[in-house]
């Protein structure tokens, strides 16, 4: 089985990734835990931030309608305008068994029966009919006939109707007024009533409960009838009441929310101002105009108005962005269909959609849960608490989708390791620069050990290693003589024990010497062996290149070059060997006369043999270094030339002069010879 390489290279880069893998699954691990409370912390701040500013928003708009009711009910046109309506209101003369009331009346049931009762008595209101809401009153027939039925554009030409009673001089007078109050205040209607009849005398819409009468009238039992009553009992001037959402069947069943005022005029109280408030107004409040995510609610976030009853009293998000998702979310819970059906056919949430949450019932004014199950059945964060408005017990929940902030810290997550993967593997050039710089040794001992590898190694021959010994030596024999000529032995008054101090100098120079020499020995042996192994090499490729044709001239003085060298190349060998082999003499020599020296008390007499072999060391270290350099280039030349002839002699169409093809035998036996001689020669360099 064939075994992979794997350089110390690849095996450090690979360490390096492997070290950014591991770092990237270690933050994780550790700090996930942290990042997720601390981003859950994050989220329910920026919550309750946006909860406070919507609860702000909805609080100062309910104050400001109660505001405006109660200005507006002091108003002095306001004050005039009920007394003439209800004046003109009584007026009214209608003769019940006249042609004209009956075709008014008949006109009025065919409208009825064609745009109003059709959407009381769906599926929402199937016991609703058309006895329960027509209007008994010969007056209420006779100004529903002309505002509503008669005038096809409506409300557009109230203003313009004919004034062959007195009522239509009053509402031409007043109806202009009424009309820029409710569209400058955003107001859904206007209704003045007579606080004595409970006569609905004027209203701006003009829907189906105009000219009705509250009191006994088919609206009696509503949140408008209802809120009359309270405000028809009222003692004090300054009573203002805000009715919560029901639905109202003159707006279709819409839920409709309404506050009242009494007017009076000095102590006297005569009439009733009512409002009926705008969804779309508190829908804008609560979605930000539908722009939730300039609102900072990301995908899933958003504000809700809700009763206590746990019934929403504002739009959902999704019944506007998503409604059949949302459909298909509520049919997995435990939605009833009746429920579903009633909010498709509404398309609205106002008194459809509940979210039930025991800790909306707990009392608490305000507070924070993290995974709260919303009407979706999804897990969230939420924010909630109870809104400071008059007459109605309201919360705002402020919350978004547990999964949409867990991706966000997935994906704040992954990109900030991806930042720092990219800043660590920037710096894998670098790394890669400096593993280049260590290994540059080891690259270099790896391509001498496999020198069938591409690249030939030429780097730290014999010649380098011998050279660096040799170097070695004279720098140790450099300090001795600087010792020696700073204890200016020569002259008497030198200290004795200084003297002494030469010998045991000596010992430890001479023993650097001959361990650098011995390597030096070992090296040059080793070299030898080979060089001998070279030599047979040599004579058997002289033997094979015999058999060459005597006609291929180029081939065979190509070898008989390159044996020449060889020859040329063993001399030198030897010669290096024979002048280590003297370095050695000196060094035992050397040794001898120290040790002399260490046993007499007079150093000086034996000074002068040393200081003589020491120079001889010196320059015969000096020969050792030029004949490695000699050597080292022989070495080149002769491995250069025999790759030559490698590459020549594997020609499969080499031929002689006279175009014969060469014997393959001996072919093969020369490019094995030169292949192995190729090995020898590298081992040698080294």
């Amino acid at each position: 089985m064939k075994k992979y390489y794997i350089s110390i290279r690849t095996r450090i880069l690979i360490l390096s990734l492997l070290i950014i893998l591991s770092n990237a699954s270690f933050v994780r691990w550790f700090f996930i835990e942290e990042m997720e409370t601390e981003l859950t912390n994050i989220t329910i701040e920026h919550l309750k931030s946006i909860r406070a500013s919507k609860a702000r928003q909805i609080e100062n708009y309910f104050a400001l309608i109660r505001r405006q009711i109660s200005t507006f009910s002091e108003d002095y046109s306001v004050i005039d305008a009920v007394r003439s309506f209800a004046q003109a209101y009584e007026n009214i003369s209608v003769d019940n068994d006249g042609s004209e009331y009956r075709h008014q009346s008949a006109e009025l049931s065919n409208f009825y029966y064609k745009k109003f009762i059709p959407h009381l008595i769906s599926e929402q209101q199937p016991s609703q009919t058309y006895e329960t809401y027509f209007p008994s009153d010969p007056r209420s027939i006779k100004l529903q006939f002309q505002y509503i039925v008669s005038d096809p554009q409506r409300e557009d030409t109230f203003s313009r109707t004919p004034a062959h009673i007195k009522y239509d001089q009053v509402h031409k007078k007043y109806h202009p007024m009424f009309s820029r109050l409710r569209d400058d205040f955003n107001f859904y209607d206007i209704f003045l009533v007579d606080h004595k009849t409970g006569d609905i005398v004027y209203s701006v819409a003009k829907e189906f409960d105009f000219a009705t009468n509250l009191s006994y009238g088919p609206y009696k039992n509503t949140i408008l009838g209802s809120l009359f009553k309270q405000a028809q009992r009222a003692t004090d001037q300054d009573f203002i009441k805000l009715e919560d959402f029901e639905p109202y069947p003159p707006s279709f069943n819409e839920p409709a929310s309404f506050i009242a005022s009494p007017i009076y005029d000095g102590e006297r109280k005569v009439g009733i101002l009512i409002f009926q408030l705008p969804i779309n107004v508190i829908n804008d409040i609560m979605t930000g105009s539908e722009n939730w995510y300039l609102d900072g609610h990301g995908r899933t976030g958003e504000n809700i108005l809700l009763g206590r009853d746990g019934f929403f009293r504002s739009q959902s998000r999704f019944l506007i962005e998503q409604p059949d998702i949302l459909i298909g979310e509520l049919e997995k819970t435990d939605y009833e269909n009746d429920q579903i059906k009633k909010i498709i056919s509404t398309n609205t949430s106002i008194l459809t959609l509940e979210f039930k949450a025991d800790e909306f019932q707990s009392g608490k004014q305000k507070d924070t849960l993290d995974g709260l199950i919303d009407y979706r059945g999804k897990p969230t964060y939420s924010a909630y608490s109870a809104l400071d408005i008059q007459d109605v017990d309201w919360l705002i929940v402020t919350k978004i989708d547990k999964e949409e902030v867990l991706e966000n810290l997935n994906t704040s997550f992954f990109t900030k390791l991806a930042n720092i993967s990219v800043y660590m593997l920037g710096l894998l050039p670098v790394v890669y620069w400096l593993i280049n710089i260590i290994l540059k040794p080891l690259n270099i001992i790896n391509k001498c050990l496999y020198p069938e590898s591409s690249s030939i190694c030429y780097s730290y021959p014999l010649e380098h290693n011998i050279k660096q010994r040799v170097d070695h030596i004279n720098g140790i024999l450099q300090d001795f003589r600087k010792t020696c000529l700073s204890l200016d032995i020569r002259e008497e008054n030198t200290a004795a024990d200084e003297k002494k101090y030469l010998p045991d100098l000596l010992k430890e120079t001479l023993f650097q010497i001959e361990k650098d020499t011995k390597f030096s020995q070992s090296t040059i042996d080793q070299a030898c062996h080979t060089v001998l192994e070279i030599q047979d090499l040599w004579q058997q490729l002289y033997t094979s290149s015999n058999a060459l044709p005597e006609n291929t001239e180029k081939q065979h003085l190509q070898f008989q070059e390159l044996l020449n060298n060889g020859q040329e190349t063993v001399h030198q060998v030897h010669a290096i060997q024979s002048k280590i082999d003297n370095l050695i003499l000196l060094i035992k020599s050397l040794n001898y006369n120290n040790h002399k020296a260490l046993q007499s008390d007079n150093f000086n007499v034996v000074l002068p043999a040393i200081v003589s072999e020491l120079n001889q060391i010196e320059v015969l270290c000096f020969d050792i270094k030029s004949e490695v350099n000699k050597w080292n280039k022989r070495i080149h030349s002769d491995h250069v030339q025999s790759e030559s002839l490698l590459r020549l002699m594997s020609t499969s169409d080499l031929k002689d002069k006279n175009g014969a093809v060469l014997d393959p035998y001996v072919l093969e036996s020369i490019q094995q010879n030169l292949a192995d001689l190729k090995q020898l020669l590298v081992k040698t360099d080294r």
